[in-house]
């Protein structure tokens, strides 16, 4: 969750050819991911095929755009790998193949797709001692570009909170595709986290598709506002097909978003809520909850806050803290809960809110068979309440300072 002002001297980076020892990898974290659990599909054929940091940079140096670059084995960075050539695809020559960060280096974000049409696939990341992600994403529209980025089949240990933020992190990113990932974090904060890359949040990361994904909380990390996959003024979009277990705080956290398709999701066991809505800020608006199946929330299956006009349809929302399926905060109104399946569990609807400012409050419309009531919630005594602040860290590198802003 950084906004990263690269400079020149990063760039030049790339071309550096380092003649250090490379060191075997560390011993494997609470969360790491074995090398059984990256399949098939490396690289039959390869314009280069690296097996060390040296020959990594080196070959991206080099590469033209459309360029493959295969990784033969599991082997450790120093610092952050920039990716600046147009359509390049990093992928494994060899089963299992991958990056982790050596020991003493300074790596906030192992992969950086910094230029349009980026795929990386197939691979194996330890991103345990990242002080960022395995993969970021950035755009700033000046000088660089990283729109289209592809992040597939590979499978990542996760920074935890402490050391690093995310599994993920695209600042600004549009046409993002994250799918048929694996994703392992201990005591994380986010999982996947798609944001603006400017302090006026106008570079969007819109027409995102995070698909098929598998993220998992082995423990759980600080309380906060986050969750395993978070959008941040994300529009026109699609999260389907993900299945989100353990105590991250929430399973999908929305912020000021809208028009964005949630489906067919497996959330089990959130801190708070499976999915949590905008609680402050704008309004998030015109989205799609269909078929998602919630369940164990120490809170309740869906939080539904400064939100208007969006569809829950079909959702399986039982077996969450107190039997609450859906929680309709005071700043909701519009919403429209129908379908067979929005039964079997309790929907709170406290909505009072005027959505379209016309001075009348809109009501929630709630087709369902279930019973309805209104009412606080009471949290779980496991549920701790959301940090008020997040450290922001910054670092001196190349003679900048990459600012984390927790939006």
């Amino acid at each position: 969750m950084r906004i990263v002002p690269l400079g020149g001297a990063l760039v030049g980076a790339l071309a550096v050819m380092f003649g250090c020892d490379n060191p075997s990898p560390p011993t494997a974290p609470a969360a790491a991911i074995s090398a059984d659990k990256v399949g098939g599909g490396c690289a039959k054929k390869a314009d280069f095929i690296v097996a060390d940091e040296a020959s990594l940079l080196n070959a991206l140096s080099a590469a033209k755009p459309g360029a493959v670059i295969a990784l033969s084995g599991f082997f450790g960075v120093s610092s952050d790998v920039l990716i600046f050539t147009e359509g390049a695809k990093i992928t494994c020559a060899t089963p299992g193949a991958g990056l982790y960060v050596l020991p003493g280096g300074v790596v906030y974000d192992i992969l950086n797709a910094l230029s349009p049409n980026i795929t990386v696939d197939h691979l194996r990341f330890d991103a345990t001692q990242a002080l960022d992600a395995a993969f970021f994403v950035y755009v700033d529209n000046v000088d660089y570009f990283g729109n289209n980025a592809r992040f597939t089949n590979n499978t990542v240990s996760c920074p935890p909170a402490s050391v690093g933020s995310e599994c993920v992190n695209d600042a600004g990113g549009a046409g993002l595709v994250v799918t048929d990932n694996y994703f392992v974090a201990d005591q994380p904060l986010v999982g996947i986290e798609l944001q603006t890359s400017d302090e006026f949040d106008l570079i969007v990361p819109d027409h995102v598709r995070v698909e098929r994904n598998t993220l998992i909380a082995t423990s759980a990390g600080p309380a906060a506002n986050f969750g395993a996959i978070r959008p941040y003024k994300v529009t026109n979009s699609v999260i389907s097909n993900n299945v989100i277990s353990g105590p991250w705080y929430s399973g999908i956290s929305f912020r000021h978003g809208g028009n964005t398709v949630v489906e067919g999701n497996r959330i089990t066991g959130a801190l708070s809520y499976g999915v949590s809505m905008a609680t402050t800020g704008d309004v998030e608006r015109n989205d799609v909850f269909r078929e998602n199946r919630i369940s164990g929330s120490g809170v309740a299956g869906i939080l539904v806050s400064r939100a208007c006009g969006n569809l829950f349809d079909e959702n399986n929302l039982r077996g969450n803290a107190g039997n609450v399926g859906l929680y309709f905060d005071v700043s909701s109104g519009a919403n429209l809960v129908r379908g067979d399946d929005a039964t079997g569990f309790l929907i709170v609807d406290n909505g009072a809110f005027d959505c379209d400012g016309n001075g009348t409050n809109d009501p929630n419309v709630i087709r369902a068979d279930d019973r309805v009531t209104r009412g606080g919630l009471v949290a779980s005594a496991a549920v701790r309440a959301p940090s008020a602040n997040v450290v922001e860290r910054s670092s001196p590198i190349a003679g900048k300072i990459l600012r984390r802003v927790v939006k």
